[in-house]
């Protein structure tokens, strides 16, 4: 690539966007122009949001946008927010030479080989197999789910939506946890449990169970949609017992889930968890009994305890991803 290119990457989550402007000037290396993050329920849609952050810059060529939903058909709608994004749109509006749309965990997926060590944490060494699948979960707004296979010298990643399926219990305090959800949702998937909402909803479901109730701050944050923070404070600060029930439960079951995914992808080259509530609970993770749950799988457990489990850190992996992304399109893209 002789000149120089302008990129677009976005990472978009039901919380928050995050945008990066840069510049390729000699390939793979690239520098940021700008890179910004947003509040994504303040914009009524990507559009207006993009076109902010973009007003008085360079205009990019090429773009690619990570979407916390799924995409088809080069259309994507955001699980947790009221935007649908159109490629041939989007490109057009922005006057982009190309434009790809892709799952957001897919972009956790392309970050992975571009991460370092100081951007993981190891929760379980495991016995890595060299190109071996790798495979990504994490809980944030939602739940996602990616699958890395190494093939013609690069990892290809596979997307999912695996955090809609549905909800297993494993214990009698879930089947009741199901039970009351099924109430409430008709259809409860892994994600109406680990997620933030689905903290919230654990506690919620314990409040009811136990016949307790909720302490004037917690109840305070839920009004407020800002449940789940409230309630893994209030657990880590060991100042309600029904928050610490509730983050302990929320755990067992990220963790159950966890395991299935690495039974579903035999992921030998890793398992990393990613998303924003893990880096947040590292302490939580290494103390709890995460681990034993990831591996409780009955004749299952000696190969999950081969399977190297690490929590990604770096809470711009998915704009890492995008970037990456992004730079692959301008490389095939210099080639024409």
């Amino acid at each position: 690539m002789d000149q120089t290119t302008t990129i677009l990457a976005a990472d978009i989550g039901g919380t928050k966007t995050l945008l990066s402007l840069n510049e390729i000037h000699q390939f793979p290396e690239y520098q940021t122009i700008k890179k910004q993050r947003y509040e994504s329920a303040a914009y009524n849609s990507f559009e207006e949001l993009v076109l902010e952050f973009l007003r008085g810059e360079k205009s990019p060529s090429i773009a690619c946008i990570a979407v916390a939903g799924p995409v088809e058909e080069s259309c994507a709608k955001v699980t947790n927010l009221p935007w649908t994004l159109q490629s041939k749109e989007l490109a057009n509006t922005l006057n982009l030479a190309q434009l790809s749309l892709v799952n957001d965990f897919e972009a956790v997926g392309l970050c992975i080989p571009e991460l370092q060590e100081t951007d993981l944490i190891t929760l379980q060494e495991g016995q890595a197999v060299e190109k071996g699948v790798k495979a990504v979960i994490g809980a944030g707004t939602g739940l996602g789910h990616a699958t890395l296979v190494y093939t013609e010298n690069t990892y290809r990643v596979l997307p999912s939506e695996a955090g809609h399926c549905d909800f297993a219990p494993g214990s009698p305090i879930e089947e009741r946890l199901l039970n009351f959800l099924r109430q409430e949702l008709g259809h409860v998937s892994w994600e109406r449990v680990v997620s933030g909402p689905g903290l919230e909803n654990i506690y919620r479901f314990l409040l009811s169970d136990l016949g307790a109730t909720s302490s004037a701050e917690i109840s305070d944050a839920l009004s407020k949609g800002e449940g789940a923070a409230a309630i893994a404070l209030a657990a880590q600060n060991k100042v309600d017992t029904i928050a610490q029930q509730s983050l302990r439960l929320f755990l067992d079951l990220y963790a159950a889930q966890a395991g299935n995914h690495a039974l579903n992808t035999l992921c030998f080259g890793g398992l990393y968890l990613a998303g924003g509530i893990a880096p947040k609970l590292i302490q939580e993770l290494q103390q709890s009994q995460f681990m034993e749950k990831f591996s409780d799988k009955g004749r299952m457990k000696s190969l999950l305890q081969r399977i190297p489990v690490k929590v990604i850190v770096n809470p711009e992996a998915g704009l890492i991803g995008a970037i990456v992304g992004a730079r692959k399109i301008a490389q095939e893209y210099g080639r024409r």
